[in-house]
């Protein structure tokens, strides 16, 4: 009676554990569709973060090529800079050519009326010795009239004796009176000669006065080109200084911003190293005490089994006792002793089920805890992206800011065209004003005596040469206007630039809310059709326990490797942080060093500035 007793409270304590196993079995298998529900969230993530590290990669190298394009252009306007300097100094030196071809030639005409006041002297000296020779002649020709007086009181009886000799002194004489009158004439020729040489050089030191004034025309020219080319460098270098300013600082901000971007995913990389490094050794503990469970669930059947076998002795101990009187009870005791038998082998195969699904049960619970900390992870993730959203917007800010100033200068530089057209036009008015006064002193001047001619020519040299310098002035103006036309058009490209900038990151902007959006419909997605799928395979999962955990194993060998491989490529990323910390460190550098070039150029453009207006200030007052 105890032993049937006995055998109803141990079916009856079996039927409960069997109960309690059936209930964790249901809790374990709802915790299972749970945690591949989250695993499949935990894979999409995984995808949705590699992609949005392959667009962070490309915005990148959008990035590094937008800063080889501002490069480019910087290196585009040091060589038209260049350019422009060459050409003015070119024109500087043709200038300095003519000036002194000038300066050959009025040397030249210096030598020339030199070797013309040395024949004039020589000339002179001919024409003294040939009245020289005149006089001696006129001496002689007297000593001979006197001789012949003598010979002709002292000898007048030898007259006829000597008329042929007196004939042929009279021949004599005509003779010499022709050679006087020769040597007359060529006095006068001479003469003659001198006063056309002496013209001449009337002349040639009136061509030399001329050549005078237009040498000095041509200094003032000179000095006033060379002042309104410099006038001309020192726009452009201001131009240029605000547009390399401008594109220095944007150069800058997106620097910074790029090396800020670039440490808040190094910092987020390591703490998601952290985080997996955390659930790998999660993982590694749960799988040790399941293992301690497995042990524990494997020494309470072998303490159950002790029991039976205790049982069993005390029951043959007393059937050998009562053989006599309980045989028949002892057959139905046996068939029933075979039939709990088997029960007690089922119930210890069951106990083994259970003693695996409770270890199962704690992965799995191991696992939910970890797929939370990975929610916790991803949602930190969220607000990350928050803040990138509005590190964006803020960028989005500054480069309106910038593209305000852009206007700005725009601006600035339209006013400054009108107000060189208005100077130019104030010039031009003066110039008019200058050709009215000259052509009324030309016209004053015509009704003054011969003395004041030189002075008339001079006025009309001075307005030919003021009329020559006119076309001239327009030309500069027209290249000046050309010159500002293209800096405006240089600086509408720079606003399209930044539009286009604008736009890309607007874009940028609309498809990270886009994919965002639309990982966040995939999750949801995902979630229902696990959910479904979880609810049509609950059937099937009592008889795949085993092949779900050796799935599990494979699982988490498959993230160990992802886990080693993400300790790789996080290397290999804090190599490339280094190797980008090193190439900003060098533009650092490079960008100090063309700072102070660029001063160095600007204190030298300021000197020369100076040094033009000094030399406008001259020739102003000159002019007036």
């Amino acid at each position: 009676m105890s032993f049937s007793l006995r055998r109803k409270a141990c079916c009856r304590s079996l039927l409960s554990q069997l109960a309690d196993l059936q209930e964790r079995l249901e809790i374990a298998e709802t915790r299972a569709t749970k945690a591949e529900a989250t695993v499949m969230e935990m894979s999409s993530r995984l995808l949705q973060k590699e992609k949005d590290q392959a667009d962070e990669f490309m915005t990148s190298q959008s990035q590094t090529e937008k800063q080889l394009e501002y490069e480019a252009t910087l290196t585009a306007l040091k060589g038209s800079h260049q350019q422009e300097i060459e050409r003015l100094s070119a024109d500087k030196d043709e200038l300095e050519k003519k000036f002194t071809a000038l300066e050959a030639d009025y040397t030249v005409v210096t030598q020339r009326f030199r070797e013309a006041e040395e024949r004039l002297q020589q000339k002179m000296v001919t024409l003294e010795k040939s009245e020289n020779k005149v006089q001696e002649l006129t001496g002689e020709l007297e000593l001979a009239r006197k001789t012949h007086e003598a010979i002709a009181t002292q000898l007048s009886d030898q007259v006829k004796y000597h008329k042929d000799r007196v004939d042929q002194a009279d021949k004599r004489n005509s003779q010499l009176e022709k050679q006087v009158t020769e040597l007359k004439t060529n006095v006068e020729t001479v003469y003659n000669k001198c006063i056309e040489k002496d013209e001449a050089i009337q002349q040639l030191k009136k061509s030399l006065v001329a050549r005078q004034d237009e040498i000095s025309t041509l200094r003032s020219q000179h000095e006033k080109d060379t002042e309104r080319q410099d006038k001309l460098q020192q726009q452009q270098q201001d131009l240029y200084e605000r547009q390399l300013q401008a594109s220095i600082i944007q150069v800058e901000m997106e620097f910074r911003k790029e090396f800020q971007q670039s440490a808040q995913k190094f910092q987020l990389l390591q703490r998601k190293n952290q985080e997996r490094i955390k659930e790998i050794k999660r993982v590694q503990e749960a799988y040790q005490v399941s293992l301690q469970r497995e042990a524990a669930a494997k020494a309470e059947i072998e303490k159950l089994e002790a029991i039976l076998a205790d049982d069993k002795k005390k029951l043959f101990v007393e059937d050998s006792k009562r053989s006599d009187t309980f045989k028949a009870e002892i057959r139905e005791q046996k068939a029933k002793r075979k039939e709990l038998e088997l029960q007690l082998l089922e119930e210890q195969k069951k106990s083994a089920q259970l003693a695996a699904v409770t270890a199962e049960r704690d992965e799995k619970r191991l696992e939910n805890e970890r797929l939370r900390e990975e929610i916790r992870a991803l949602e930190e993730q969220r607000e990350s992206w928050k803040k990138l959203e509005d590190d964006l917007r803020a960028a989005l800010k500054v480069k309106d800011v910038m593209h305000a100033d852009k206007l700005r200068q725009i601006k600035e530089l339209t006013d400054q065209i009108q107000s060189a057209e208005v100077q130019f036009n104030e010039e031009m008015a003066e110039f008019q004003a200058q050709i009215e006064d000259l052509e009324a002193a030309l016209d004053e001047s015509v009704q003054k005596a011969a003395e004041e001619e030189v002075k008339n020519e001079k006025l009309s040299a001075k307005i030919e040469t003021l009329e020559k310098d006119i076309p001239k002035k327009e030309e500069q103006l027209t290249s000046l206007g050309a010159e500002l036309e293209k800096k405006v058009s240089a600086l509408e490209f720079l606003d399209q630039e930044m539009q286009r900038m604008r736009t890309v990151l607007e874009d940028q902007d609309k498809l990270f809310q886009k994919r965002m959006q639309k990982h966040i419909e995939q999750q949801r997605e995902e979630v229902e059709r696990v959910r479904a799928s979880a609810e049509e395979e609950r059937e099937h999962q009592l008889h795949g326990w085993e092949a779900e955990r050796g799935e599990m194993m494979r699982k988490y060998e498959t993230l160990a490797a992802e886990m080693e491989n993400v300790a790789a490529h996080n290397a290999k990323l804090r190599v490339a942080l280094d190797q980008e910390r090193r190439k900003t460190a060098q533009n650092d550098r490079d960008m100090r060093i063309l700072l102070a070039q660029i001063d160095r150029e600007r204190q030298s453009k300021k000197e020369n500035l100076r040094q033009i207006k000094s030399l406008f200030e001259q020739l102003q007052r000159e002019a007036s």
